[in-house]
């Protein structure tokens, strides 16, 4: 799999809380703080994690429900992906530390 990182940029990850009509409507939802995605932008990243709940707004759009799933198996390859550059990175100071050092023992400069 490659190409998390890109995909991943993409999201945005939010804290929410219901609005007090929501909350009073569904007295199974706590009122406390929430973590997720924007539908709307999962919807571009992964269309097929989206769909209507049947659930609606006060003014009448649909509550988009959300599969975190595919999110979370793309961050873990945007992680080995940000691994894989760092230890580049890594390999590129050693060899620049090196050269420093090098530079150092060398008389006359």
């Amino acid at each position: 799999m490659t190409g998390g990182l890109e995909q991943i940029d993409r999201l945005n990850p939010v804290t929410f809380r219901y609005t007090p009509d929501y909350l009073e409507a569904h007295s199974t939802i706590e009122d406390v703080p929430y973590y997720n995605v924007i539908a709307q932008e999962i919807r571009e990243v992964f269309p097929d994690a989206v769909r209507g709940s049947g659930d609606r707004l006060a003014d009448g759009s649909e509550i988009l429900q959300v599969d975190t799933y595919p999110a979370m198996i793309t961050a873990i390859a945007a992680v080995k992906e940000l691994s894989a550059k760092l230890k580049e990175k890594d390999a590129e100071v050693d060899v620049l530390e090196e050269l420093i050092r090098v530079e150092d023992t060398v008389p006359g400069q």
